[in-house]
């Protein structure tokens, strides 16, 4: 537990350098691709050498954190910093981090449905994983689309 805590710590840290130094957008990008990445592999495989590390980067399972679904909240809050300057706009489009917060809980929730499905064990989690999928590209596709100020 304290090494994927450390691992976490960590990637926090040089995701935030890099979002500082780069753009949070990229950061924010970096916090979306892997997850997705790793729901796709979680799909995709059976290997239990490909599947314990794929659920401790995706976050799957809620343990120690969520994943690199974790810099959203930092990075969101940079990213709104940066591109509205004006103090009510910047408290109206902050909201944001509320709505990826309550996003990242209906999708720790979601995983408590698979014994409502009905279906074997490993189907009704591959079918809970597309959905997963389906939000991470949504989301992906959503920062892509978001324009970034410049700071100095």
């Amino acid at each position: 537990m304290f090494g994927v805590i450390l691992f976490y710590s960590l990637l926090y840290t040089g995701l935030g350098l890099f979002g500082n130094r780069y753009g949070s957008k990229k950061s924010l990008i970096i916090g979306d691709l892997l997850p997705l990445i790793g729901v796709s592999l979680l799909l995709l495989t059976s290997s239990p050498q490909v599947i314990t590390p794929t659920l401790i980067i995706t976050g799957v399972g809620g343990r120690a954190s969520r994943g690199l679904r974790g810099i959203w909240s930092p990075g969101i809050s940079d990213l709104v910093e940066s591109n509205w300057r004006e103090e009510r706009e910047r408290v109206k489009k902050g909201l944001l981090s509320s709505r990826a917060s309550s996003a990242s809980i209906i999708g720790s929730l979601l995983l408590s449905l698979q014994p409502l499905l009905h279906l074997p064990t490993t189907e009704s989690y591959r079918m809970l994983y597309v959905v997963s999928a389906v939000f991470l590209f949504i989301s992906l596709v959503s920062i892509v689309m978001v324009e970034e100020v410049k700071r100095p």
